[in-house]
């Protein structure tokens, strides 16, 4: 069978960075997530209807570096209502924590280590990754965050072209046909090509496409048993983002 899936995201900061203290800063942020999973051609007995999802999220970044400092430490928090609205209970909520460390060898070369918590009331993931970010000159600029990877050209201040790697997905609580509580995870990695053009002043228009990989599927209970699995052959996206800075 085949499986497609629609979403549209809005995200935006709920107000300036934060400093309580001269070293010390933090960013809220508030997000939405709608998503549309639709399936055809599945085999008879498939345990997984179309599906309308949402997710609605509050979170914080942190970071603390001290005056003079080349060491600085990082953080990012997250509580999560996920669900498809037919009854919400404690499953449905979800809460994430990262931390990291980073060493600025030079202002252009950074290092850093992180490790992070995902879904920490139901069935826990934990991760641990690399990140190092170079500006290699004023037009070529590569990284790498976790699993996420990306090398960007910047030929003028009004055009950025960058390749991609993502791991993307999502996890939301739902409920089966007989009205049992089941989390839907949706994994993948995206790798795609993106062109990002300044419309006028500070608001951009990226127009991108690519290939999602290693795609799995897998419903399973609160608590982490496994109800269906799959992994799914590759796929295609594509993607129109509008990102407006607002000071």
């Amino acid at each position: 069978g085949d499986m497609e899936i629609y979403s549209f995201e809005a995200r935006t900061a709920i107000s300036r960075p934060i400093s309580p203290t001269e070293a010390f800063t933090m960013l809220p942020v508030i997000q939405y997530k709608g998503t549309r999973v639709n399936f055809r051609d599945t085999p008879l007995g498939f345990p997984i209807e179309d599906e309308d999802v949402h997710a609605i999220s509050l979170s914080s970044f942190f970071l603390y570096r001290s005056p003079g400092s080349k060491w600085l430490y990082g953080g990012w928090a997250r509580a999560e209502l996920a669900t498809d609205f037919q009854h919400i209970n404690s499953d449905d909520l979800t809460f994430d924590v990262v931390a990291g460390v980073g060493y600025e060898f030079t202002p252009n070369l950074t290092f850093g280590l992180g490790i992070s918590t995902i879904n920490l009331n139901n069935d826990e993931d934990f991760y641990v990754g690399p990140a190092f970010d170079w500006k290699i000159n004023d037009c070529w600029r590569v990284g790498t965050l976790g699993p996420n990877a990306v090398a960007t050209y910047s030929p003028n201040e009004d055009w950025e072209f960058s390749l991609r790697g993502d791991a993307s997905g999502d996890e939301w609580n739902i409920r089966d046909a007989a009205g049992e509580s089941m989390t839907l995870d949706l994994d993948m990695y995206r790798v795609g090509l993106y062109a990002d053009r300044r419309l006028t002043g500070d608001l951009w228009l990226r127009v991108g496409a690519g290939v999602t990989l290693l795609n799995e599927i897998e419903t399973k209970t609160p608590d982490g048993d496994t109800f269906y699995k799959d992994d799914l052959d590759e796929g295609w996206f594509g993607e129109i983002t509008l990102r407006l800075k607002v000071w």
